[in-house]
C-alpha cells in the first residue's frame, strides 16, 4: 500500500493505492473532520444525534434552500445516504450536490429550526478535487477500481 497526503486550507486528500490489487482510494475531507465529499456530493457533519431532514443552507447571496430539495439529485449521483436510522436517517449529514458550490467559497448551514447556522469554507478543496481526478480517481468513501 501506497499513500500520499496532500492539504490545501482546510482540505486534505488521502490518495491509497494497493498496486497488488490495482485498486486506487481517495478521500478529501475537512481537516477538522467537519465535511467529506463523496463522488458529485458533499457531506458536511453535526452531531451524530441531531435530526438534519430540516436543515436550510444559502450560498453566496442565493436564498435559503431546504437540503431535501436536493435529494432527488443526491440519490441520482449515488452518495452513501444509507447511514442511520428511520427516526434519524442522516445521522446529523446534511448533503449537498457538488454542483451547487460552482463560484461559490463558503456555505451557511443552519442544521436545525432555532438552532445557529455555521459556515463552512471551501478554500483548497476544489483544487484537490482535481488534484484526485487527475491522479484517476474521484473522491468517495469506498473503494474503486
Amino acid at each position: 500500500m501506497k499513500h500520499h497526503r496532500s492539504y490545501a486550507a482546510y482540505w486534505e486528500l488521502l490518495v491509497t493505492t494497493d498496486r497488488f490489487a490495482a485498486t486506487k482510494n481517495c478521500r478529501l475531507r475537512a481537516r477538522n473532520g467537519e465535511a467529506f465529499v463523496d463522488g458529485a456530493a458533499i457531506a458536511f457533519v453535526f452531531p451524530k444525534g441531531w435530526n438534519t431532514q430540516g436543515a436550510i443552507y444559502r450560498t453566496g447571496g442565493d436564498a435559503p434552500r431546504r437540503w431535501r430539495e436536493d435529494l432527488p439529485e443526491i440519490l441520482r449521483i449515488g452518495a452513501p445516504m444509507d447511514r442511520g436510522s428511520v427516526e434519524n436517517p442522516a445521522q446529523g449529514l446534511v448533503w449537498i450536490p457538488l454542483r451547487r458550490l460552482d463560484g461559490v467559497n463558503a456555505i451557511e448551514i443552519q442544521p436545525q429550526p432555532g438552532k445557529a447556522a455555521r459556515i463552512f469554507r471551501f478554500h483548497g478543496m476544489k483544487g484537490l478535487y482535481q488534484s484526485a481526478l487527475s491522479q484517476g480517481c474521484i473522491p468517495v468513501s469506498r473503494t474503486v477500481k
